[in-house]
């Protein structure tokens, strides 16, 4: 039996060369579902690796906005390490020695027992979020500093004093 190919159309007849039988065959090009298989499954995964992602990135930013689980701050958990400036603009470098990661915003400062604003912009502290072992920085924009000034933070009710002596 021939094989019935013909790029040119679907179904077409072809006759045989054999005079002796009047055999007609009727020849229809098959269509594979291969391309159908591909297409879905080429959609499946784009679904499945879009809901991946989706489930990853709403997780990072619930953590994100959610930062209170890592507020485990103590008075055993933070250092001063050193101190330099001017007694218009003093800085402190601040070690956390706790095995978590700890949110340094949160932490109120004071100077001689007054206590300073964040807000309004009395001091800064970066980074805010600050991982175990590492350092952020106290930035005091306060005018009432001077050698004898008594910075504090306070941590669940106990202060940690700090005196720098060299501010220029």
């Amino acid at each position: 039996m021939e094989s019935c190919t013909n790029p040119n159309r679907d179904t077409y007849r072809r006759f045989n060369n054999d005079r002796r039988s009047n055999n007609v065959i009727t020849c229809t090009a098959s269509k594979g579902i291969t391309p159908v298989v591909a297409i879905v499954l080429l959609i499946a995964i784009v679904v499945a690796g879009g809901g991946a992602m989706y489930s990853m990135v709403t997780a990072s930013m619930e953590q994100a906005e959610n930062p209170s689980d890592r507020l485990n701050i103590n008075p055993s958990t933070v250092e001063f390490e050193s101190c330099w400036g001017t007694q218009t603009d003093a800085n402190f470098s601040i070690r956390n020695t706790g095995q978590s990661a700890i949110n340094a915003s949160e932490i109120p400062v004071s100077v001689n027992t007054t206590f300073l604003s964040l807000e309004n912009g009395d001091y800064s502290m970066s980074p805010s979020i600050v991982d175990p072992q590492q350092s952020f920085t106290l930035d005091l924009n306060s005018p009432t500093i001077n050698d004898e000034s008594k910075i504090a933070l306070v941590l669940e009710g106990e202060a940690i004093t700090y005196q720098c002596r060299n501010l220029s």
